[in-house]
Parts: structure tokens; sequence; C-alpha cells
């Protein structure tokens, strides 16, 4: 997905174009879809509801694991 937002940008009255704005997303939506398939970090649909256990990518468990296992401060 490609966003151009200089194309697509109305003219104000002075003939600049006007910068476009991303929609605002509600914080909690009971609605939402939150589906494996559906979940998207940018544009998603929101829902308020972290799926730590059901989760798009399996490998990134395992990974997310291994590095939380070698963190170490001194």
């Amino acid at each position: 997905m490609t966003l151009d937002f200089a194309s697509s940008s109305p003219l104000n009255k002075n003939g600049r174009k006007k910068p476009l704005t991303m929609p605002i997303n509600p914080i909690f939506n009971p609605n939402g879809n939150d589906d494996i398939n559906h979940r998207s970090i940018w544009f998603g649909e929101t829902t308020n509801l972290m799926q730590l256990n059901d989760v798009r990518y399996s490998w990134a468990v395992g990974l997310y694991k291994q590095m939380r296992e070698n963190f170490w401060v001194n």
C-alpha cells in the first residue's frame, strides 16, 4: 500500500496543497476484527485486546523468548 499525499491533496485558497491527515481510530472498538488474517500494525482495526497466545507468526514467539533470555545489563 502506497500513500501519495501530494498528488491527491486539494488546494487551499492560496493555491497551496492542503496536508492530508490520517483518520483517527478509536482506542477501544468492541466490534473490531481481531482475526489473525486481519491483524496489522499499520491501518489495522483497533480492539484494545492483546492476543499474546494466538499470534500471526508462530516463529516470532521462539525468537522473542530467545532474545529475552539473552538480554542482560551490566
